[in-house]
């Protein structure tokens, strides 16, 4: 029985396509862990809207007329922390409110949470009954 030996084009196209193999799994696991940290700021973005709403849902009275907060000094303890910023994981998010009285409803605001970071933003509203 005769043994073939394989020539230098079979060898050179056989680690062709075993490093073609390893840079696809390479890059689809550095895209996984991209969206994952993309998808737990997202969360955290969320949950700080969340806060926000919810807090200032506990409080027995809001600020009169269409209010904004960018960054503004906050009005009687409203808008309520996290507002306007904070870090988590090393990572800044900055908090904006805008809160408007809703025409034709009494004692009813529409507030507006947005919170953003390196160029993204998670933006969220409820109607607020004030007491």
């Amino acid at each position: 029985m005769r043994r073939r030996a394989l020539t230098l084009v079979e060898v050179l196209f056989s680690l062709g396509l075993v490093a073609g193999a390893m840079i696809l799994v390479v890059t689809t696991l550095a895209a996984g862990l991209s969206y994952g940290r993309l998808k737990q700021e997202t969360n955290v973005a969320t949950d700080l809207c969340r806060q926000v709403i919810e807090r200032s849902q506990s409080r027995g009275s809001l600020p009169a007329g269409t209010q904004s907060y960018e960054g503004a000094a906050p009005t009687n303890g409203f808008p309520p922390l996290p507002y306007p910023e904070t870090v988590i994981d090393g990572r800044t998010y900055r908090v904006q409110v805008w809160l408007k009285p809703v025409v034709g409803a009494v004692n009813v605001h529409n507030l507006v949470v947005r919170v953003s970071w390196n160029g993204r933003q998670v933006q969220m509203e409820s109607n607020l009954y004030a007491i």
